[in-house]
């Protein structure tokens, strides 16, 4: 789920972060292992690219 409020997160869907709203850092979350470190959780890669996709979604 993303959430595209300025708000605080929800947390009634769980774990949560804060994504800054350049593309290059939402790219950057996805290296190395950093959104699931941020998450603290692992991620199958097809999950992985869905919220990647969904991210750049909502910068456009």
């Amino acid at each position: 789920m993303v959430e595209d409020s300025r708000r605080r997160p929800s947390h009634a869907f769980g774990r949560s972060a804060y994504v800054c709203r350049l593309e290059d850092h939402v790219l950057g979350l996805f290296e190395r292992g950093r959104i699931e470190r941020a998450l603290r959780l692992s991620l199958a890669p097809e999950d992985k690219s869905a919220l990647r996709e969904a991210l750049l979604c909502k910068l456009r």
